[in-house]
């Protein structure tokens, strides 16, 4: 049998011995996966809409409480009433007596008894008002037959019995300010009785003028809006909101008529500032920026000269800028060579 010889043995030991240790003493090979990548220096430039969004408080001037009242004596028999529901002009949602009142929204109340051939504003406002609500007649102020015909003809709409009288009994009438008003709330019950001007319901506060505390300093120039949820109105360079329609879309805010409910007399709310039109920006990291000083910095696209950019904002680790309709930018150097000048 052969047997190994001490010496043989002693040298297959030795050779591992030094195999092992020259493979420790090399550098380990990292995996392609785990291999450091080449640190980025450019960044792709892309657009976003930018609208100079700022928070600002709505300073509000409220005129006096607006109310629905009783055009004659009785006992209430009918009150089509709740809070947050519209009044429109052409409905019937009181009676009294059993006596159906048709709202009515006129340019003034009807203030008398008008009878055949009489004359005046308050006819033609009549006239026009029952032209609108689909019964046309001449609208001359003058108080003829063709003006009870529409009436007639609104009492029918309304399954109203007809009335013979030939003339108008402004007792009949719910006077409203304009052709749909929203209601704030009720201040009669069914089967009380009434008198003449007791208050049935109240109508939100008219807003007499509305104007921002103080006017952000803008970044970009144009006209500007006021926002509170999905409603938009504009105001001027001095932040005042104008016109009816525009004050009327404030006064129907929810957050409106919860700061009219707290009691608080000229109430301010809570809004968003910002361009009618937002305009286009580009987005590029803040480390690409350089120089920057009154508003204005460097910036270096990939290819081409250093350019200078107008700041507009920041967001999330984002800046903003305009570049004034020069070429467009593409990408740019996020370690830009700042000893360059772009002024």
């Amino acid at each position: 049998m052969f047997r190994p010889s001490v010496v043989g043995l002693s040298t297959i030991i030795a050779g591992s011995l030094a195999a092992a240790v020259v493979t420790l003493a090399l550098p380990a090979q990292a995996p392609a996966t785990l291999a450091s990548a080449h640190p980025a220096d450019k960044a792709i430039v892309t657009e976003r809409p930018f609208d100079d969004r700022r928070q600002v408080q709505l300073n509000i001037i409220t005129g006096a409480p607006r109310l629905i009242t009783s055009p004659r004596d009785g006992r209430l028999t009918a009150l089509d009433c709740r809070a947050g529901d519209a009044l429109k002009s052409g409905t019937a949602p009181i009676a009294v007596d059993g006596r159906r009142l048709i709202a009515l929204s006129t340019d003034a109340p009807l203030w008398r008894t008008i009878v055949l051939d009489d004359t005046g504003n308050d006819v033609a406002g009549l006239q026009a008002e029952l032209g609108r609500l689909g019964h046309p007649g001449a609208v001359d102020g003058v108080m003829g037959v063709s003006t009870l015909r529409a009436l007639a003809a609104l009492r029918s709409a309304l399954d109203l019995p007809a009335d013979p009288s030939p003339t108008v009994d402004p007792r009949d009438f719910l006077w409203i300010p304009d052709p749909e008003v929203r209601i704030s709330g009720c201040d009669a019950a069914v089967g009380a009785p009434v008198a003449d001007g007791d208050v049935l319901l109240r109508l939100p506060v008219r807003i007499v003028s509305a104007q921002l505390s103080a006017v952000p300093r803008a970044a970009v120039p144009g006209p500007r809006m006021v926002r509170s949820g999905n409603a938009m109105v504009p105001v001027d360079e001095r932040g005042a909101v104008a016109g009816d329609d525009a004050l009327s879309t404030i006064a129907a805010l929810p957050e409106f008529a919860a700061a009219v409910g707290s009691g608080r007399d000229d109430p301010s709310l809570p809004m968003s500032w910002e361009l009618a039109t937002p305009v286009s920006t580009l987005v590029v990291p803040p480390a690409s920026l350089w120089d920057v000083r009154e508003g204005t910095a460097c910036i270096q696209p990939v290819t081409g000269k250093p350019r200078l950019v107008r700041l507009l904002g920041s967001d999330l680790g984002q800046s903003f800028v305009a570049t004034g309709g020069d070429a467009p930018i593409r990408a740019v150097r996020i370690r830009p060579p700042t000893g360059r000048s772009c002024r």
